[in-house]
């Protein structure tokens, strides 16, 4: 056990609790520093043995496999014993276990770490929420805070249960305006159509029934605001899928709500960048999340962060 953890070493942890599992670049990205300096920051938290890695293997390619970091049982028990967690809180929780899903949650963490950057390098206000957050409460069931459900067309005594990969809002303190997010990170893993639960086409029935029924408005209270919306974000890894979502979202109006894009475009140009698909309609302007009067590119104001 490591009482009396250092403020730096506590802001790094709970990182580390927050995201779950974290890269080198990301690590840098959300400390400000530069990857060498992230290595050794993380060498020295392995050393004491408060972080474990994991290996991130691809098929097909040379090299050492880039090391992921997440917090080790000596890492967790220091942050109950520093009392930033209750005892009683599950240790699978605020760490990561095997491979299962770790790909979506390193893609996802970047949609997140890019929504926290705007409040860096644009001057808003973000808040997000992820499936995996451990600083909200399950519900009874053990299901995510922001798990949440719609009656089915077929029987409405029926509740069809969803849980979006992250919520978040992103705010203009000059203009006390509030946009509400939901995220969808999508890794070509789940069919497109067909009446499967897990199906992109049964995602956009569920959040359409969603928005009409105001579902969301259970966010008022929780980020403080007052929304009349919400915008529906699929980002994916692969312009072929991108394609195909365009083409579904397009045939599944309304659908202005929606908006796609690629991870790449977010890592390279930051997610508030005129990036974005509206509506499934390629063949528009890319444009922003934020609208034109706020959008900000990283690329161009030099802030491009390149894995190293």
């Amino acid at each position: 056990m490591i009482s009396g953890l250092k403020k730096c070493d506590k802001k790094t942890l709970l990182m580390l609790a927050q995201y779950r599992v974290l890269s080198i670049a990301q690590i840098a990205l959300l400390e400000g520093v530069n990857p060498r300096s992230a290595r050794r920051l993380m060498k020295r938290h392995l050393d004491r043995g408060l972080v474990q890695t994991i290996e991130r293997c691809f098929s097909g390619t040379k090299g050492r496999p880039e090391g992921l970091f997440c917090l080790s049982e000596k890492g967790v028990d220091s942050l109950k014993e520093n009392q930033l967690f209750e005892s009683w809180y599950s240790n699978e929780k605020l760490g990561w276990h095997g491979r299962r899903n770790l790909e979506h949650q390193i893609g996802a963490n970047w949609v997140l770490i890019h929504v926290k950057m705007l409040e860096k390098f644009a001057g808003l206000k973000t808040e997000s929420i992820s499936h995996t957050s451990p600083f909200h409460p399950e519900s009874e069931t053990g299901a995510p805070f922001i798990h949440d459900s719609v009656p089915s067309n077929a029987d409405p005594s029926r509740r069809i249960g969803f849980t979006p990969d992250a919520v978040f809002l992103i705010k203009n303190p000059a203009q006390e305006r509030a946009l509400l997010f939901f995220l969808e990170y999508d890794r070509a893993t789940e069919p497109l159509a067909g009446g499967a639960a897990n199906s992109i086409s049964r995602k956009i029935q569920n959040y359409r029934e969603y928005f009409r029924r105001g579902g969301y408005k259970r966010y008022d209270q929780v980020f403080g605001g007052s929304f009349n919306g919400f915008r529906l974000l699929f980002i994916t890894e692969s312009k072929e899928r991108l394609s195909s979502l365009c083409r579904l979202v397009l045939n599944r109006k309304p659908s202005k709500f929606i908006w796609l894009t690629l991870i790449d475009e977010i890592r390279e140009r930051g997610i508030g960048a005129n990036i974005w698909i509206r509506g499934g309609r390629m063949e528009n302007p890319r444009v922003s999340i934020l609208g034109s009067s706020l959008s900000f590119d990283l690329g161009e104001a030099g802030q491009r962060h390149e894995e190293v």
